[in-house]
């Protein structure tokens, strides 16, 4: 408590004190006046009736007397009474006042936190969501990666079997029986199981002379397969020994 409400605490118990203390003394005048009527009323025949005049007027003015003073004393005490009632008032403002404005702060702060954990959950939402889309991207570029290495190996084993083929059969020349030749070099090209994509291929590395040139003219496609070159070469070879026996 501040030194000035300590100050007007000290004030009002003074005042009040003073209070008490006078309303004894005025109930002590009372007292006297209602004595002195009484006094007055007993005096024998010789007081002289001016005498008790004078004694039951004064009676009367110390009376009168007595009674503003407690008049006074009561408003006095009222006074108080609502100084004090206003400063408990006051005193309950102040501190609903203190308890909305710490009401406030709580509010703003658990706002701020809201906020900062909607922000940290955002984050770590957004986090986790680029995360997964990198983990997924590097899954992908390692899947790809492996996938190439993987057919890179393949290839190679294949192109290996292709040139070991290539040298364990002879080259093609005009003298060859193509049905013969071509019956050959799928037994061996099947015993070295390799896949069909790299028969044609193959073959084209053993072509040589009339051979070769038909090949040339049938020109297959990237998707044409073994059988269906097998078949225009014999077509074309087939047709080409009869004109010249011809």
């Amino acid at each position: 408590m501040s030194g000035s409400g300590k100050e007007k605490k000290t004030k009002k118990g003074g005042a009040k004190a003073k209070n008490v203390k006078e309303r004894e003394e005025s109930d002590e005048e009372w007292s006297d006046s209602g004595s002195m009527a009484s006094d007055a009323s007993t005096i024998a025949g010789p007081t002289s009736e001016i005498k008790q005049m004078e004694l039951l007027q004064a009676s009367m003015a110390l009376m009168m007397e007595a009674m503003a003073k407690n008049e006074a004393y009561r408003q006095e005490e009222a006074v108080l009474r609502r100084e004090e009632l206003d400063k408990l008032r006051e005193d309950a403002k102040l501190a609903k006042m203190e308890l909305e404005a710490q009401f406030a702060q709580h509010e703003a702060e658990k706002q701020h936190w809201a906020k900062e954990e909607e922000s940290r959950r955002n984050y770590e939402e957004k986090h986790f969501e680029i995360s997964k889309e990198n983990r997924k991207k590097r899954e992908a570029l390692e899947m790809d990666f492996n996938q190439r290495r993987e057919n890179d190996r393949v290839k190679e084993r294949q192109d290996r079997i292709s040139r070991d083929i290539v040298q364990q059969i002879p080259l093609w020349d005009d003298s060859t029986d193509a049905e013969s030749y071509l019956e050959m070099f799928e037994l061996a090209i099947e015993e070295a199981k390799q896949p069909e994509d790299y028969w044609v291929p193959t073959l084209r590395k053993l072509l040589t002379g009339k051979a070769l040139a038909t090949y040339r003219e049938i020109s297959p496609g990237a998707t044409s397969s073994f059988a269906e070159v097998k078949s225009d070469i014999l077509k074309r070879m087939g047709a080409t020994v009869e004109a010249s026996e011809a």
